[in-house]
């Protein structure tokens, strides 16, 4: 028993060790933003868990294709190292720039015979 009562303490000690190391070590970012545009439409995004890209960019572009909530932008923005994101393709046009608390950007749907026109949006964090 003498071996055993001589290990507890340092096993005790490497627990307590492990559980400083968890705490200290950054937790994923999964924030939400979300806003309104220029034209007064809601739009919403997400920071991926890994904390590098935006990802389910939505936004109401009051084209006959939205739903209730806008149009979801299929993909993912890679986050530049000067905190800007942006996506094109033949549908979409989107850019965007984090501040502290914020981001802002332009958004635009062309679909079929619907063109939103450049808005403008802001968006505020919602949670951590």
């Amino acid at each position: 028993m003498r071996p055993v009562r001589r290990l507890l303490p340092r096993f005790a000690l490497a627990l307590v060790g492990a559980a400083l190391a968890a705490a200290a070590a950054p937790a994923a970012v999964t924030n939400r933003y979300a806003g309104t545009t220029s034209k007064g439409g809601k739009m919403s995004f997400r920071i991926s868990a890994d904390g590098k890209k935006v990802v389910r960019f939505r936004f109401a572009s009051r084209c006959p294709s939205d739903s209730s909530a806008g149009t979801l932008v299929p993909g993912s923005m890679r986050i530049r190292k000067d905190r800007s994101f942006s996506h094109r393709d033949d549908r979409f046009r989107i850019t965007g720039r984090f501040g502290t608390m914020d981001a802002r950007g332009t958004a635009r749907n062309q679909t079929g015979d619907c063109d939103s026109g450049r808005l403008r949006w802001e968006a505020t964090l919602v949670r951590r």
